[in-house]
Formats: C-alpha cells, sequence, structure tokens
C-alpha cells in the first residue's frame, strides 16, 4: 500500500511530467524553426549566408549578414512560399520556373546590415557612406548598379530572411554578373567575394554561388 505521502509526490510528479510534454507541445508549435517547411528552408540556405563584422576595440562599427540569390537559394524560397500559402503543384511549378528565370539573371544579394550610426546605414542612398562591391578571383570589381531597402517586416520577408535581426537593414543588391548556360559564375571557382567598405574599416565576405 502507497501511504499519503508518498502518493502525492507520484501525482505531483505526474502532474509535473504532463506540464513539461504541454510545455514542449506549446514550445514546438510557437516556435515556426521547428516546422517542416521552416526547417528545411532554412537547412537549404544555411551554406549560402555569409558574416562579418568590423570592431574597432570593443566598440561594434558594422555587422553583416549576406544571402547570395543564386538558383538554389531562390528555388528554396520558391518552395518555401509555396509552403508558407498551401500553393497546389501547378503554382509551385510557376513559381519554380520564376525561380530558374531570376537565377540566369544579374547576381542578387540580400543583406542585413547593422551599425550603431544609423545614419552611416544607407547603402541604398545615392551617396552611401559605404561602397559595397563584388571581387571575382579574376576581372575587375563589380559595383553594384541597384541597391534597394526592404523595409516592410511581412511575416513572409520575415521567413524568407531569418537573418534579418530586430535592429538591422536590408537591402537587395544587384551586381552585373550573371552565369553561363551551365550556372557558373566566370572568374569564380564557386565563390566570389562580397566587400563592404568605409571609413570604420573593410569586410570580405565569400559568397557560395554553387
Amino acid at each position: 500500500m502507497i501511504r499519503r505521502p508518498a502518493l502525492v509526490i507520484l501525482l505531483v510528479m505526474l502532474l509535473a511530467g504532463v506540464a513539461c510534454q504541454t510545455m514542449k507541445k506549446v514550445a514546438y508549435d510557437l516556435d515556426p524553426s521547428q516546422r517542416p517547411a521552416e526547417a528545411a528552408y532554412r537547412e537549404a540556405i544555411a551554406p549560402y549566408i555569409s558574416k562579418g563584422e568590423i570592431y574597432h576595440g570593443p566598440a561594434t562599427e558594422l555587422l553583416i549578414r549576406a544571402l547570395p540569390l543564386v538558383t538554389p537559394v531562390r528555388l528554396a524560397m520558391a518552395r518555401r512560399k509555396a509552403a508558407a500559402y498551401d500553393l497546389d503543384q501547378a503554382q509551385l511549378e510557376q513559381e519554380l520556373a520564376a525561380a530558374r528565370k531570376d537565377g540566369a539573371g544579374d547576381l542578387e544579394v540580400v543583406a542585413a546590415v547593422y551599425m550603431p550610426e544609423e545614419q552611416w546605414n544607407n547603402l541604398d542612398s545615392q551617396r552611401p557612406s559605404w561602397r559595397v562591391y563584388l571581387k571575382p578571383a579574376t576581372g575587375p570589381k563589380l559595383h553594384a548598379v541597384d541597391a534597394r531597402r526592404i523595409k516592410k517586416r511581412s511575416a513572409l520577408n520575415q521567413a524568407l530572411y531569418p537573418f534579418w535581426g530586430m535592429w538591422s537593414r536590408l537591402y537587395r543588391l544587384r551586381f552585373p554578373f550573371k552565369p553561363d548556360a551551365k550556372g557558373n559564375y566566370p572568374g569564380t571557382q564557386g565563390t566570389v567575394k562580397l566587400i563592404i567598405a568605409g571609413p570604420p574599416g573593410m569586410v570580405e565576405l565569400p559568397l557560395r554561388l554553387k
């Protein structure tokens, strides 16, 4: 026979176990990174995300996270969008076809940039405080021909750019750099350097292109 104190302890333990399992389920449901579509997308783009920092002593001058929108990344984005909006197979095929077409054009890079001085965080300005360009292994540097800031923190943008921090600004940069018919970029061996340079310093980020 189980004595009353022991029975009470047993019931408390059982209730605690049930509560723990309930909390785990709630945490799973609330954490989108644990859902299959989100987890698959993050796994697909993780090898393409590049990080860079500039510090002066303990002071942070710049933090940047960059994602090149090459065809594999665009295809992953198309699948993530299709999963988000429950698109049917025909709609998914349209999204994938558009992703392949865009991937064959100028190279675009999405960059989340943090600077403590917000007035310097102006890559989309006609007179930016920083210069951004690509540096292939061979050939000249390529300056961005278009730089646009993504301001809308929509649910889809937050899902597609999980590296977009609360205090960062998100930019879409376009460079005159296209792949050949086989998807290879000239003057590279599958990678290219993204360089951001300004008065506080310079940082080089290797970008994976394949």
